[in-house]
């Protein structure tokens, strides 16, 4: 099963896509604008390494972050400066199915 499938099992629209139907209707600048807005109206994030999970703490509420490797895990960055951002409630997990028991116990 591909990504396209499990958005249509879930009844998700892509990002991508939701951005080419609604940037006429609300003046969007560009994607970042899109994203942002999108962000600002959110009260929890599920994320995964990067700039989104680095996006997602600055809107508050809880950020659920996948990671296995990267910077972020060595400098304690999922418990240290990502939660300064908004104060949010930021956690982690590097295994595939406690992060999902992450997302079923936070939300």
């Amino acid at each position: 099963m591909n990504e396209s499938d499990l958005l249509k099992i879930h009844n998700i629209i892509d990002g991508n896509k939701l951005y080419e139907m609604t940037k006429k209707k609300y003046k969007l600048n560009n994607f970042n604008h899109f994203q942002l807005l999108i962000h600002a109206n959110c009260d929890n994030f599920i994320s995964v390494q990067g700039g989104n999970s680095v996006l997602a703490s600055y809107f508050g509420g809880i950020n659920v972050i996948y990671s296995k490797r990267g910077s972020e895990l060595v400098c304690g960055a999922y418990s240290g400066h990502y939660k300064k951002y908004s104060n949010c409630d930021v956690v982690h997990s590097d295994n595939y199915e406690d992060f999902i028991g992450l997302i079923k116990a936070k939300f």
